[in-house]
């Protein structure tokens, strides 16, 4: 057998020439999220791989695929579509673990076959408020939205052969509604206004127009309904439904004769921001809750700027104190929206939200809200898998379970969950103790600094270090 003819120092050196055609086939096998954070790297590989992450055409397939209702209509002409689509992704999905992520690039493509074979439980069609199945829905790939339906039927079977009860498999039912809705829409009956509201839990706008104005359809009439339906706009995680939605309804209610009910819809639609801030950090809304939190935020910043442009400039005094008015509603405004919508996420242990605000500084991790840290609210309301995260991430267990105590009055049928938080956070001041007594004290603590704790920023929000630091004198915390 021959030896292997080793490569000389000068051909070691040489860059691997490949058609492009395999480079693009190589590319299209990256994890989209790894690639996402080190195409900047991939650039150095080659001339070939530099050309192809900077096509623009890669990049306008990439948004289109993914993004195809979030296309600005007309493009304007120095539309960024690389810049966009990682602004978009990162918001959207960001957040994600890379496994989900990854079965998103799968049902994005429609590749049935690695779907099959990626070992889906129902679990994970549960997770992450249906994430995988509203992405299917979205994207009508039908053959992906059958193959998730074989699952549940598959579970349902089960738990009727291990004799489940009833309200288990009501339960199960309940989860997966918006899944059967979209698989047996053409053959099943559904309310309109049920519809209505699955329509928009799916992102799909052409059916959520179509039904809205169907004329037996109370919805747009009835204020109750009208909250169900907001609140499954804010549940599919797409900013072009709220938007179209906003839109369609300032158009609606210039058309239609004020009543008790649509002046209170109307008040939803004109408080838009606030409201749906609201909903997403109570229902989970990740990616809704990020994008929103965040226009607040740099319109609060904005009116900082502009403030202090005029005291710079010598402005008169009266533009001056009208900025500062300005300025002081806003912060308040700000203040209360995120105050109110971070309670509300901790209550329902939606862990992704508490992470993100504190990593904006939007709130510290030992800071009272409500009269409580977020500690002692998650362990009042049991979130144990929140309470843990926020154990990790420094928050004080000894000012937590005090205030548990001064609480635990109003706790009457949640008692065992009671004791297993109080068991919790006493293990933990234990452990803080145990360990402060080998370590000696540093001069400086890492609980009030959020920064230190979560590597995501540029996902959630992807700016230039420069920007960062114009911004830090503009964060903003409750006080």
């Amino acid at each position: 057998m021959r030896n292997p003819i080793e490569p000389t120092g000068n051909e070691r050196d040489q860059p691997i020439e490949l058609p492009s055609e395999v480079w693009s086939h190589i590319l299209s096998l990256l994890d989209l999220e790894w690639f996402i954070k080190h195409f900047k790297n991939l650039e150095l590989v080659n001339t070939t791989f530099r050309d192809l992450i900077n096509d623009r055409l890669f990049w306008e397939n990439l948004f289109i695929s993914f993004f195809p209702q979030d296309l600005p209509s007309p493009l304007p002409e120095d539309f960024n579509w690389k810049k966009e689509f990682v602004t978009l992704y990162t918001q959207q999905y960001g957040f994600l673990r890379p496994e989900t992520q990854k079965l998103i690039a799968l049902i994005v493509a429609g590749d049935i076959d690695r779907i099959q074979k990626s070992n889906i439980s129902i679990e994970d069609l549960k997770a992450d408020n249906l994430v995988l199945i509203k992405t299917a829905t979205r994207l009508n790939q039908r053959d992906i939205l059958e193959y998730f339906y074989s699952l549940y039927q598959a579970r349902i079977e089960s738990a009727q052969a291990a004799t489940e009860s009833a309200q288990e498999k009501k339960e199960m039912e309940q989860e997966f509604k918006l899944l059967r809705w979209a698989v047996l829409q053409p053959r099943g009956e559904v309310f309109v206004s049920d519809a209505t509201c699955l329509a928009a839990e799916a992102g799909r706008w052409d059916l959520l127009f179509t039904l809205l104005n169907t004329p037996e359809n109370p919805v747009l009439r009835n204020y109750k309904l009208f909250r169900e339906l907001y609140s499954s706009v804010i549940r599919s995680e797409q900013m072009y439904m709220l938007k179209r939605l906003n839109n369609f309804m300032v158009r609606h209610q210039a058309m239609t004769l004020a009543t008790p009910s649509t002046a209170r819809i109307g008040g939803v639609v004109k408080c838009y921001l606030s409201k749906a801030i609201s909903i997403a950090a109570s229902k989970g809304a990740t990616s809704i809750f990020i994008k929103l939190s965040h226009q607040l935020h740099q319109e609060l910043i904005q009116n900082e700027q502009e403030l202090n442009n005029a005291i710079a400039s010598s402005a008169r005094t009266e533009k001056i104190e009208c900025l500062k008015r300005s300025r002081d509603i806003k912060k308040f405004h700000f203040t209360n929206t995120l105050e109110t919508a971070l309670v509300s996420a901790v209550k329902n242990g939606h862990i992704p939200i508490i992470k993100y605000a504190l990593e904006q500084q939007f709130v510290r991790i030992n800071q009272q809200l409500d009269g409580r840290t977020l500690l002692s609210t998650a362990a009042y309301y049991y979130q144990p898998k929140l309470v843990q995260f926020l154990l990790a991430n420094q928050a004080d267990p000894k000012l937590a379970l005090d205030e548990l105590i001064r609480f635990s009055s109003s706790i009457r049928e949640n008692k065992p969950h009671y004791e297993e938080m109080k068991s919790i956070l006493q293990q933990a001041i234990d452990e803080r103790e145990k360990l402060s007594a080998v370590v000696a004290p540093t001069t400086s603590t890492n609980a009030d600094n959020p920064n230190l704790f979560f590597d995501s920023s540029e996902a959630a929000n992807p700016q230039s270090t420069s920007e960062q630091q114009k911004q830090q004198n503009h964060t903003v915390t409750f006080s």
